[in-house]
Formats: C-alpha cells, sequence, structure tokens
C-alpha cells in the first residue's frame, strides 16, 4: 500500500493532542473557501482521518466557538465561515453519536443552528446547518430536543423549495422535505410519498437496490449523499439489447460517478468503491473529468461539470459500446466494460459526501438528445403501483404490542422448568430421536407439479419459484423485536422500539406478564424470522440499558448494554444480514424464476429416486435453516455420497470415456444447476484497486485536497 502523502500523516499527527486537534478543526473552519465544490467533503474527509477528540477537546471547542443565535447573525458578508463550522458540527455529530454528540449540542448550539436556518441565512448555510441538526439527531436524546424546537414548522417554509430553480435553495428544499418525512414528523403534513403523482413514472431509483445511506425522492428520480461514505444505487429497468438513454441533471458539482451497471456490480460504500470501480461498471466523473472502469481511470475532454449540466448516457449493446455526453457534447464510446457483461445493465450512480443529481429515464422530454434513433427506460418499463412507493422510516409500519400477552407458567399446560431460561433457547428442540418420520408433504399452497399437464407444469412451477424469490404478499418477519418483561413500565421499552424505527427498521413490541414465559417467547420471535431482539427487564429501565440477542448459526446474547451502543450494534448486526434478507428485485426474480423452471423439468425427465423419509425431513430441516446435529449431518452425508456412487455405476467408462447412452444426467447437468447461488467476486484488494493518488482509501479513490 502507498504511504499517504506527507501533509495528512502531519495533519494527523498533530491531531493527536487536543491542542492540535483544535488547532485543525480552526484552520478548516478558517480557510476552505465557499465555492469550492469540494470543499465540505475535505472537511469531512480531513477530520474523518484525525483521531477521535477527547471530552476536553471538545468543550475547548464548544468554548472557542461560543455559539448562540447572536453569533449566528454576525459576519453575514462572509458565510464561508458559518458553512465550515456548521459543516464541522455535521461530522463530528455523526463520529461521535451519543454522550458526545449530547454534550456538543449545547443550548448555544442548538440555537446557532436554527438560527442559521432563517431567511436572512445564506442559503449554503442553511443547508448545512441542517446538515447538522439530522446528524446530531441520529441520537435519540438529541432528536427529541431538536423536535421539541419546533424546527418542522421552520422546515415545512423551506420544502417549498424542492424544486427550485437555484439548485443551491433546491438542496436545501430537497433537505427539509427529507427531514418532515424521516426525522421531525410534523402533525398534519401528509407525507411526501402520499401527494407525489408517479403515474406517468414506469422507471426509477430502486430503493431495494441502494447503499444504506443514500436519500432518494419520493418522485424516485433524485438522489442525495450526506454521509460520509461513497453511496450507490441502480435504477429498476434493465437492458440486454437495443439502443438506451438516459439523462442526468446535475444539481451539485463534486465528485459522483454515473453511468451503467449490471447485477454483478458491488457497492462498497464504507471503502469508497461504486460504479466504475470494478468489472461490470463503467461512470463519468465531471467533476475530476475522469471516465472510470475497474477501479482504473482516464481522462476526458470534457470541462469540469456544473450545477445545472445535462450529462447524456447512450448504451448501444449491437456495437458494445457506451457514450457520455456534456450538454449535447459526446465523447468516444467506451468498449471496455463489454469484456465482462454483454447484457443486464442498468443505469447506476455513485455520489460522494453533500452530492445531488436528478434522473430522467424519458418521463420527460430529454434536453440533449442524441441524433440517433433510442428507447427509453420510461417508454418500455413498467411498475406496479406499490412498487413506485419510496416510503421514508416516518412512515414505515410500527407493530404496536401484541394485543394477547405471553402467559405466565401458572396459566400454561407445558411446563418447562429446566429450560425457562433464555440461554437454553438453542438447545430446546431435540432431534435426535430415531423416529421414523412420515413423508414430507408440499405445502397445500404450493401447486402439486405432478398432477398437471406438461402444458401446465411450467406455469405452476415458475409461479412458486417466483414467489420464492420475490414474495406473494405474506407478512414479512419485523427486522428487530423489543421484548419487556414489566408491562407496567411500557415507555422505555416503547422508546426503543422508536428509535429502531426512526432509523428504518420494521419494528415489533411484544411483553410478557412474567419471565416464566421467556424462552417460549424467545422461540416464537425466532421462528418468525426476526433476526434481532432487545430485552428489557425491569432493572434496564433505571440503567438506562438493555440486552441485545442475535439469532445466528449460535445464540449470541449482549447483556446490559447502554442503550446506545445497543442501539449501535443493533444496526451494525442489521446492516449485516439485511443484504441477505433483502427482498429479490422483480425483474431478477423474475428471470431466476424462469430459469429454475426450466432446470425443474430437464430434470423430471431424469430416472426418479427414492429419498428416505427421515433423510426427507432432514433435508427440509436443513432448507429450513434450523439446527442439525452432527449425526444428523452425518446421515445427510452419507445419503449423499450414495447417491454419487449410483451416479457413478450408471455411467461406465468403455475404452476410457463415458457411455453417453447410460450416462443419467443431461449434458450441462455436470455444472452447477442455477439454484445454486454463484459465488460472489472477491473484495476488491490493493493489487486489484490500486491505491489512489492521495494514498487514502476514501470514498471515490480519494480527494486531492490542500492542507489547510
Amino acid at each position: 500500500d502507498q504511504e499517504p502523502p506527507y501533509s495528512m500523516i502531519t495533519l494527523h499527527e498533530m491531531a493527536e493532542t487536543d491542542d492540535g486537534w483544535l488547532e485543525v478543526v480552526q484552520s478548516l473552519i478558517r480557510v476552505i473557501p465557499l465555492d469550492d465544490p469540494l470543499g465540505p467533503a475535505v472537511i469531512t474527509l480531513l477530520l474523518d482521518e484525525c483521531p477521535l477528540p477527547t471530552k476536553d477537546a471538545l468543550q475547548k471547542l464548544s468554548d472557542m466557538l461560543s455559539l448562540s443565535g447572536a453569533v449566528a447573525h454576525q459576519d453575514a458578508l462572509i458565510p464561508a465561515k458559518h458553512r465550515n463550522t456548521t459543516a464541522v458540527l455535521g461530522c463530528l455529530a455523526e463520529k461521535l453519536a451519543g454522550p458526545a454528540s449530547i454534550a456538543l449540542l449545547s443550548p448555544g448550539t442548538l440555537e446557532y443552528l436554527l438560527e442559521s436556518l432563517s431567511s436572512e441565512a445564506h442559503p449554503t448555510v442553511m443547508l448545512f446547518a441542517l446538515i447538522a441538526l439530522e446528524k446530531f439527531s441520529q441520537t435519540s436524546e438529541n432528536k427529541l430536543t431538536v423536535s421539541e424546537s419546533c424546527i418542522s414548522d421552520r422546515l415545512a417554509v423551506l420544502e417549498s423549495w424542492a424544486d427550485h430553480s437555484d439548485y443551491l435553495k433546491r438542496q436545501v428544499g430537497f433537505c427539509a422535505q427529507w427531514s418532515l418525512d424521516n426525522l421531525f414528523i410534523k402533525e398534519g403534513r401528509h407525507f411526501t410519498y402520499e401527494k407525489v403523482n408517479l403515474n406517468n413514472i414506469n422507471a426509477m431509483l430502486n430503493s431495494n437496490d441502494v447503499s444504506e445511506y443514500l436519500k432518494i425522492s419520493p418522485s424516485g428520480l433524485e438522489a442525495r449523499c450526506d454521509a460520509s461514505s461513497f453511496e450507490s444505487v441502480r435504477c429498476t429497468f434493465c437492458v440486454d439489447s437495443g439502443v438506451w438513454y438516459y439523462e442526468v441533471t446535475v444539481i451539485t458539482s463534486g465528485v459522483m460517478q454515473i453511468g451503467w451497471a449490471t447485477k454483478d456490480s458491488k457497492f462498497l460504500n464504507h471503502e469508497g468503491y461504486g460504479i466504475g470501480d470494478d468489472e461490470y461498471s463503467c461512470a463519468y466523473d465531471g467533476c475530476r473529468q475522469l471516465i472510470w472502469y475497474n477501479a482504473r481511470s482516464k481522462p476526458h475532454s470534457h470541462p469540469c461539470w456544473k450545477e445545472g449540466d445535462a450529462i447524456g448516457f447512450l448504451l448501444d449493446l449491437s456495437k458494445k459500446q457506451m457514450s457520455f455526453y456534456l450538454n449535447g457534447h459526446q465523447l468516444p464510446p467506451e468498449r471496455q466494460v463489454f469484456a465482462s457483461a454483454t447484457s443486464g445493465f442498468f443505469a447506476a450512480a455513485s455520489f460522494m459526501s453533500y452530492q445531488q443529481c436528478e434522473f430522467n429515464f424519458g418521463a420527460k422530454p430529454f434536453r440533449h438528445p442524441p441524433s440517433v434513433k433510442f428507447s427509453t427506460f420510461n417508454e418500455f418499463a413498467s411498475l406496479a403501483s406499490d412498487e413506485k412507493i419510496i416510503l421514508p422510516s416516518g412512515a414505515k409500519p410500527f407493530r404496536p404490542f401484541r394485543s394477547q400477552p405471553y402467559p405466565g407458567r401458572e396459566e400454561r399446560n407445558d411446563l418447562c422448568h429446566e429450560t425457562e431460561s433464555f440461554e437454553n433457547v438453542e438447545q430446546s428442540n431435540d432431534y435426535t430421536d430415531p423416529t421414523d418420520y412420515k413423508q414430507y408433504e408440499p405445502s397445500p399452497h404450493e401447486p402439486n407439479v405432478t398432477s398437471l399437464r406438461d402444458g401446465d407444469k411450467r406455469g405452476a412451477l415458475y409461479q412458486r419459484f417466483y414467489q420464492h424469490f420475490h414474495g406473494d404478499g405474506a407478512k414479512q418477519p419485523a427486522d428487530c423485536v423489543v421484548l419487556a418483561l414489566n408491562n407496567q413500565k411500557l415507555d422505555y421499552a416503547k422508546s426503543l422500539g422508536h428509535c429502531l424505527q426512526e432509523r428504518g427498521l420494521l419494528v415489533e413490541m411484544l411483553y410478557l406478564r412474567a419471565e416464566s414465559g421467556l424462552t417460549r417467547a424467545l422461540k416464537d420471535v425466532r421462528s418468525d424470522g426476526s433476526p434481532l431482539c432487545i430485552l428489557v427487564e425491569q432493572t434496564n429501565v433505571a440503567l438506562s440499558s438493555c440486552t441485545v440477542i442475535i439469532f445466528s448459526e449460535s445464540l449470541k446474547i449482549h447483556r446490559n448494554m447502554p442503550r446506545e451502543q445497543a442501539l449501535d450494534l443493533v444496526m451494525a448486526e442489521y446492516g449485516r444480514a439485511s443484504s441477505a434478507r433483502r427482498q429479490c428485485d422483480p425483474v431478477e426474480a423474475a428471470a431466476r424464476a424462469s430459469e429454475l423452471s426450466d432446470d425443474y423439468l430437464e430434470r423430471a425427465k431424469l430416472e426418479r429416486h427414492a429419498v428416505p423419509s427421515a433423510t426427507r425431513h432432514l433435508l427440509l430441516l436443513m432448507a429450513e435453516g434450523l439446527h442439525l446435529y452432527p449425526e444428523e449431518l452425518g446421515s445427510i452425508a452419507a445419503y449423499v455420497h450414495n447417491r454419487q456412487d449410483h451416479l457413478q455405476a450408471a455411467s461406465p467408462e468403455v475404452d476410457g470415456q463415458a457411455a453417453s447412452e447410460t450416462n443419467s444426467q443431461p449434458a450441462g447437468l455436470g455444472n452447477p444447476p442455477p439454484l445454486l447461488s454463484t459465488p460472489l467476486a472477491p473484495t476488491p484488494s490493493s493489487s486489484d484497486h490500486p491505491t489512489p493518488s492521495t494514498g487514502i482509501a476514501k470514498p471515490a479513490h480519494g480527494v486531492p485536497v490542500s492542507t489547510p
């Protein structure tokens, strides 16, 4: 790995002491220019590289800044100072979520940020004050404090700027609207998704195919990143042949990588890799004037993009080339990506901090359409009305306490004295009894394929596989269940549930009358498919703590964690598991269902074999992800070995070659069948992705910066 530049090493060494860290922060506030599109991103990058400040350093910073409502109106003709101050506060709030963030949001700081939203303030100061308030509100106590300041009334005024012709005010309007929908819910206000007209929208950004911190507008056509990571998104429509075009309007002129990507392109937002950073995507970067492919770049001849520019993206799959346009001026076509992918392309983009743009997939006229004949996504795509809805976290359903709490031991017939501790949940089901299980029967909801005519079989199979991948409208398990043991003091448990809901999780509340029902309740939570549970006992209420239970292959229990640490752990575990639980895209689900249906029918032509009932039951348990004991896994392995021996015996070699007339496998079946997932490409290594010129593996390969 390359060493970071000397200037970065010097800054890091300076910031290791309280005085040095304060000097770095003061320099950032003092010297970052207002007109540099990368200015706020540089503040985030440099503070992210510095060591975390001590409690004393934060207190000294608060004393030095001495923020108040009056300070917000001082030096109004020097907005750079206020913009940089609010950007620093937002960055620190993001890094220091918890008690440190609470301490930093003093009454004076809150007053300063609120006054920075006044109509007299410069729009860029308003923008970063709003972002700072959003990041402070990641801590629940801060959110309550900010909400009580009547911020929603101020935001309701700024929301009207969401479609403003001034692109800076448009950013303020976007963030105000997003905060009203997701953070500071205003009583009596309808969510934006309930008001937006999507009748003519047939393709949009896919809210189910996006990295975790990207903000997508209710229209599905505008996206923004205010996180320190490199956030990415693909659209809902995939193309395999023909000529296609879409346009993007630049709202911010910083680092974005926009272009084309297949499903195989990976979003590694925290490592700084996005569109154009693997062999399955190619991107245009108008800020740094580069074309990105496979994490390597080459310069292009266009000038730097600016707010309001129209960027065109033409994909010609017949000629295997893609072209990029800036306000109608075309670059030479790019062809590198077609060495790895020739179909399955989506419009896609990655965003560095504080970047925003609007997509046009053909729902309205293009500003600079190319001279060649092309198709548009909106012309050929289709979305069901519910697929167009992008729910804000504030509108996601919050499941209330179950109306019937779990009974106590004295009210139950199934007394389990030995297993009433939730540490024994993992051992509570015993499948070691050598019972001869009855033959497995398919679910009554599944079509009985064997009873159908040949012409109907494929349709029934397709329906079964599609529902497996895309879901059939059944109730989804909660992302986290909050389980309270004392139904007399539920406010604390409810507050934990609401905090998780506000962070985007689907939460279910459950309470017990007595601890004796705990094991049974946890079994039900686990069998419902919820991966996480927060347990609140009476002692947790006074200590502001809780126990986090993680239902993985082995039960993991984190007892009596402080509230904020517990919430952070739940979010981390949710993020780790969410990609595996994410519902399949409809297009992908249809393709995979079709593939599996054909594969099933091909296999049905072959000689069938009997499966012992006990083995069939074990295979069912394995398919459900339930615990299997070593001897049961041994039984499955022995059965598989016997099947292999049978197939080999049925394929004798004649003169060193297998006799095709006795081979029980059709051509191509030696390859992994479609139902086996394709191995993921390895995470980019230093040899695959060269270290950026800054020497820092930061979003978008690092940003060239000058030392303050």
